[in-house]
């Protein structure tokens, strides 16, 4: 903490109540987010506002922007790496035995998109936003970043310096996979197939261009013109309130009467599968460990000048190209997209749900279910 930051709790209000992030707003009130609202503050506590504008910003016009970057504060310290928040540029310095390393935070900012054509199948938009919007909304952010040059800054001399990436600019951007974000940066896109025998095929194709309307950048931004800079790009999807709520709920903070269930996708540990696992459980459930570090990725840079080698980040997925495929090192149970299901009723907290891991289509009836089901009983919201 400094000088500037005196105030112990992001929830002490310093800016004008019809400036307040609606995000913000939601969880300063919401009963069914007492975990989070605690668990944030024991994070704020920890954090250095190098900058002095954290809590102003938080509260109003970044909300995004700082949830990823307390979340990723947090996240490398759970990892146990020493942060020094001295500097202005970049956002961490980490340090961990022989290892200093520069973190940079990134977030794709909410941009409305109508490029689609409304007449085009569901499908087709998917793929769309899939294979060009999204690619381009993280090509965006990451190129503005680029151009900075944290890596001519001092106190960067001969330290590999990662940016570190998660999506919010689509109401759906957090329900996408690292994949997207890999085709990007490598330009490479995997093809499944099948052969006769019933065994998987990888095919991997090279990627020119991400179009979306008059919209049109080049692919593989590792290639990109000082690109060779930065060492590796991690990307998350649930740097967000619903983590911090988990999280603040297993450290039982304020978890009376409320319930959690938190579905999704994980990655399958079967080398001949294309499609992932879905899975299901009530938050706390023992059988389901979850850590700050849960579904983070690693892209590693095969063109850059200062490499990171996996032990500075184990525990986590961490993917390479070595110049005809990608190798992956992927933690137990990786989760690749999940949304959680938060419920605040008198008795709640004392059900016992049993948790599942199945197919995707099932798990997601499952959850339908499920909800409906603790709705009709007690009552809730969704988070």
């Amino acid at each position: 903490m400094t000088a500037k930051q005196i105030h112990n709790s992001l929830f002490s209000i310093i800016v004008e109540p019809q400036k307040l992030h609606p995000n913000f707003r939601f969880i300063m009130t919401s009963k069914a987010h007492a975990p989070a609202r605690a668990m944030l503050d024991e994070c704020y506590k920890k954090f250095t506002d190098i900058d002095g504008n954290f809590l102003e910003q938080f509260q109003s016009t970044g909300f995004d922007s700082r949830i990823w970057e307390l979340y990723l504060h947090q996240t490398l310290l759970s990892m146990g790496f020493d942060i020094d928040r001295s500097f202005d540029r970049p956002d961490f310095i980490i340090k961990k035995g022989k290892y200093d390393v520069g973190v940079e935070a990134v977030t794709t900012g909410f941009r409305d998109s109508n490029s689609s054509d409304p007449n085009e199948s569901p499908e087709n938009i998917f793929l769309h936003k899939q294979d060009h919007i999204y690619p381009i909304r993280f090509g965006s952010a990451l190129f503005s970043k680029l151009k900075r040059k944290y890596w001519e800054l001092p106190q960067m001399s001969g330290k590999p310096l990662i940016f570190g990436v998660e999506p919010f600019h689509a109401e759906d951007a957090l329900g996408f996979a690292d994949a997207i974000l890999s085709k990007f940066l490598y330009g490479k896109d995997q093809v499944f197939e099948f052969d006769k025998n019933g065994q998987l095929q990888i095919e991997t194709k090279h990627l020119e261009f991400h179009v979306d309307g008059e919209k049109k950048i080049h692919s593989n931004f590792f290639e990109y013109q000082d690109a060779q800079n930065i060492s590796a790009v991690i990307f998350s999807n649930s740097g967000t309130i619903a983590k911090f709520n988990r999280m603040g709920y297993l450290a039982k903070q304020g978890i009376k009467d409320i319930i959690m269930i938190r579905f999704g996708t994980c990655y399958r540990p079967n080398p001949n599968a294309s499609e992932p696992l879905g899975f299901l459980y009530q938050v706390g459930d023992p059988n389901f460990q979850e850590d700050w570090s849960q579904g983070l990725s690693l892209f590693h840079n095969p063109n850059c000048k200062l490499p990171i080698s996996n032990e500075v980040f184990s525990g986590i997925l961490q993917d390479r190209w070595n110049g005809k495929e990608f190798i992956a090192e992927i933690p137990g149970f990786h989760v690749l997209a999940s949304k959680t299901l938060t419920f605040f009723g008198r008795g709640l907290h004392e059900l016992q749900l049993p948790g599942s891991i199945g197919e995707p289509e099932i798990i997601m009836k499952q959850a339908n279910e499920l909800q409906l089901s603790i709705a009709k009983l007690m009552g809730g919201i969704g988070a």
